[in-house]
């Protein structure tokens, strides 16, 4: 972003200047003070991850940018939704009917995994359902045990692993209010499937990591995982390409279409900010499906974290993305896939913060799967009822 930051400011020289901040820990509190004080100096923010865009909007930090962008002379403005990848992308950039975010990524989950490991397990390809890749996992355990490689990970961030995996086996996983919908069917074979590979050492308490460490991945001690790229791409710049795979997750039957999460991050205009007009024009530009300044966003996003959201540029490039040929085969899920809207924020957090203290219990054997679920709603629908609202 700060290259093609300096590429637009380059271009608008004598008209307008964006000046790029990263932002701090904890910034939000700060800028809602100053929205309330009607003294925020910024215009418009470059990323807000899908699962903060419900409590921007509530809290009043995000503003509806249709005038803006109706008013923008920046060309795809005019008809945005046709430059998408996919119609579905412009739903979620809107909420009650009311356009708020720019797409700056998309980010489609993958199972990663290590070839080489495979290999060594006597298996030439990998599986696409869950039961044959658990027959594959338990191979894998057998032929890397002398190594002390785990054969599965998961990391405790909900849309992750354990979201992913639910969504393979039911496509829209939240009710109208956005709560996810964890008392059914399907979220309880999610579960149980994993507490039989915690019972069967498949995947371990070691493997069961914190949201931001991938140290055990990276030091080669995890043969599988299931989350965003960079999962794959992390271990692809420690391993080499030859020895790292990655793939669509498993599904529950052959005949299943394939299946992820997805969700798109965006941009958005500050409530009250100094210049929401030009911080949309940014937007738009740097984020745009085509031209110059654009080009320094999207390829850097392939190789970083996300997928590109138009068309011109997954022609332009995640087509010739040789080292990740992954990213474009995820494509192909997009249009069995349901895109997580902006509703599904107003249970993410709560849902992330109280859910993983029930699982842990249940996976460890001190409770049931239906204890689990009904403990961990619970605290879910208490901890909204103190949320934005």
């Amino acid at each position: 972003m700060n290259d093609a930051t300096a590429a637009y400011n380059e271009a608008m020289k004598g008209k307008v200047q964006v000046e790029l901040e990263s932002g701090a820990a904890g910034w939000e509190p700060k800028a809602l003070a100053m929205i309330k004080d009607k003294s925020i100096p910024w215009s418009a923010h470059g990323y807000a991850p899908f699962f903060n865009q419900y409590n921007y909007i509530k809290s009043g930090m995000a503003m509806p940018i249709d005038d803006q962008v109706k008013a923008s002379t920046v060309p795809w403005a005019k008809d945005m939704k046709s430059t998408y990848y996919a119609p579905n992308i412009d739903d979620v950039t809107r909420f009650e009917g009311k356009l708020y975010f720019v797409p700056m990524k998309l980010n489609i989950h993958l199972l990663g995994y290590r070839s080489d490991y495979l290999k060594k397990a006597g298996v030439e390809k990998m599986p696409d359902t869950w039961d044959d890749f658990e027959k594959v996992l338990g191979e894998v355990k057998k032929a890397m045990a002398s190594e002390q490689v785990i054969p599965f990970a998961m990391r405790k961030e909900f849309y992750r692993t354990l979201g992913t995996s639910f969504v393979t086996r039911k496509q829209q996983i939240w009710d109208d209010k956005g709560v996810f919908t964890l008392d059914t069917p399907e979220f309880y074979d999610t579960i149980n499937m994993y507490n039989r590979w915690f019972k069967n050492g498949l995947i371990t308490n070691d493997s069961f990591i914190a949201a931001g460490d991938v140290s055990i991945w990276e030091k080669g001690k995890v043969f599988a995982g299931i989350d965003s790229h960079s999962w794959i791409r992390t271990a692809k710049k420690v391993y080499g390409n030859e020895n790292v795979g990655g793939m669509l997750p498993p599904q529950v039957a052959k005949t299943d279409k394939p299946r992820s999460w997805m969700h798109v991050d965006g941009g958005f205009a500050f409530v009250g900010g100094a210049d929401p007009q030009e911080g949309v024009n940014w937007l738009l530009t740097i984020l745009g499906p085509d031209g110059d300044i654009a080009d320094k966003w999207w390829p850097k996003v392939i190789s970083f974290s996300g997928s590109p959201v138009h068309k011109t540029m997954f022609d332009k490039h995640v087509t010739k993305a040789t080292d990740y040929p992954e990213i474009a085969d995820s494509y192909k899920a997009i249009a069995s896939s349901t895109l997580m809207p902006v509703v599904v924020g107003a249970s993410y957090p709560a849902t992330q913060t109280k859910i993983w203290p029930w699982m842990e219990r249940f996976w460890a054997g001190a409770i049931g799967d239906k204890e689990a679920v009904q403990g961990a709603m619970k605290e879910i629908q208490e901890e909204m009822a103190k949320s934005v609202r």
